[in-house]
């Protein structure tokens, strides 16, 4: 049995869309599954056993007909688009390949899919990772009662690099991941607050802090590195999941940071705009989590006090600490 299923979506997407992946194989062992994916995404999957080839799409003319080209030229048994709203793209690769059932959205007074996920579903409302199980419906695939945690594997370079960097730490300390970056400035925390965290507990020998950040932002993490601040120069998001794996507590915004760590079911604490349906969708699935909100309603994260941090990093701590004795 040959499956394509199209992911498109942002790198965050693809790590919860992950689970999707380990279930439908279970459920067709013999199956051979190939994924298009866009040129930033592709990295989260193209170390997955799981999957035969990966397609990876862009916006470039010449990629975009090599594809149709070579997409016309196949023949699948099964076409899964699990976004759940309607795109361009979506409905111009729904046109195009060849599959006996095609599973995804459609407008409608559109025939471009056998089978219709609807938006109106009620797991249409529920988790990401869920969400995106929709197609189970019609492929006699039990759908999990609670949004299931993405599954990831290491790029043995990224594995190999930060193993390196690990031994560079003081030997037994708590690896604390902070990432600094977001993809919006109003989803970013000030330089001041991550500075009072880092000192709160500058004399604590035990507790070290590494930052990652964005190139672009290369120059705020500069200015936090101290004795107990580390900065790790990653140089693509399979380094940040190998690093996210050695870590004992994740600290970020609203990011793909944020299900990296509930891969490895990492204690996190994650700085969010505000609680809205955006935030049920993306929630931290790891088993020991707290999610921070700004106090007043401007939805900005930097409003968010660092006091507030500290006090659930502490206990975090304190959890660690209880479940070491």
């Amino acid at each position: 049995m040959r499956i394509l299923i199209l992911m498109l979506g942002r790198i965050g997407d693809m790590i919860l869309f992950t689970p999707f992946i380990e279930i439908l194989k279970s459920k067709f062992p013999n199956s051979e599954i190939d994924v298009i994916c866009s040129s930033h995404n592709y990295p989260i999957i193209e170390n997955n056993p799981k999957i035969n080839k990966i397609i990876k799409y862009t916006k470039k003319l010449w990629n975009y007909f090599s594809i149709i080209s070579n997409l016309i030229s196949q023949k699948y048994d099964i076409y899964i688009d699990s976004k759940d709203h309607y795109s361009t793209e979506s409905y111009i690769f729904s046109r195009i390949v060849r599959a006996k059932t095609k599973i995804g959205f459609a407008k409608e007074n559109h025939n471009n899919f056998h089978y219709k996920i609807s938006k109106s579903s009620p797991i249409a409302k529920k988790h990401f990772s869920l969400k995106t199980m929709q197609p189970f419906e019609y492929l006699d695939i039990e759908i999990p009662k609670n949004p299931p945690k993405p599954i990831l594997y290491e790029n043995l370079n990224s594995k190999y690099d930060v193993s390196n960097f690990i031994t560079t730490l003081p030997a037994k300390s708590i690896k604390v991941h902070i990432n600094i970056s977001a993809s919006k400035t109003i989803r970013m925390w000030s330089n001041e607050n991550w500075l009072k965290i880092a000192n709160k507990f500058k004399d604590n020998a035990n507790i070290v802090f590494i930052v990652t950040c964005e190139p672009i932002h290369l120059h705020l993490a500069e200015q936090l590195i101290s004795k107990n601040v580390y900065h790790f120069a990653s140089r693509n998001i399979s380094d940040i999941i190998s690093l996210i794996k050695e870590c004992d507590i994740v600290i970020s915004p609203d990011t793909s940071i944020v299900h990296i760590a509930s891969a490895y079911n990492k204690p996190i604490i994650a700085l969010y705009t505000n609680k809205d349906q955006n935030y049920t969708s993306f929630a931290p699935l790891s088993d020991i989590q707290y999610s921070v909100f700004p106090t007043n309603g401007r939805g900005n994260i930097n409003d968010i006090q660092a006091e507030a941090v500290i006090h659930h990093f502490q206990e975090l701590l304190n959890i660690l600490q209880d479940a070491h004795n």
